[in-house]
């Protein structure tokens, strides 16, 4: 059996001022394979210190380290810019996945070689998740999936039951 544990359950505390860092250490380390920080979560201005902490107790109890990113991964001007930053963030502080929002992918305006260039230099495997909006309905993921697969776009797919309606 394998159990990760999303930083999602620790809302609560986050809201009354806890770090996800504080939370993670709650827990039992033997029983965890993996967690998942949760980016809406951290204290702007110390992100990447809090990651190299959350890292840094991962790699003491053999956790993998997920990134669940608030941001859409595609948009009305093609893939989001920002994805650079976060792999580079990921291979620093040894994060297995990014996890993106699926957006709206918009074939015109998306440069999907550039996309795939940097999806294929990294280690960092990313996905893309439903979304419980207009972008995240069956038709809509079923659409975006087949394209993103027909054209080899090197993303995988993170189906959340909490945003399926």
């Amino acid at each position: 059996m394998h159990v990760s544990i999303n930083t999602a359950i620790f809302e609560n505390e986050v809201k009354k001022g806890k770090s996800q860092l504080e939370c993670l250490k709650s827990l039992p380390e033997k029983l965890i394979d993996s967690i998942e920080v949760r980016g809406e979560f951290f204290n702007e201005g110390k992100i990447e210190e809090e990651l190299e902490e959350i890292a840094n107790l991962c790699k003491e109890n053999g956790w993998k380290l997920f990134y669940s990113v608030p941001q859409e991964l595609f948009n009305q001007e093609g893939f989001n810019q920002d994805i650079e930053n976060k792999i580079l963030i990921a291979e620093k502080y040894n994060i297995s996945n990014l996890k993106y929002s699926l957006g709206h992918i918009d074939i015109r305006n998306t440069n999907f070689n550039k996309l795939n260039d940097i999806l294929n230099n990294t280690s960092v495997n990313v996905t893309i998740e439903n979304q419980p909006n207009a972008n995240g309905t069956l038709v809509e993921m079923k659409k975006a999936i087949n394209y993103l697969s027909d054209n080899h776009i090197k993303l995988g797919y993170t189906f959340d039951s909490g945003n399926w309606y």
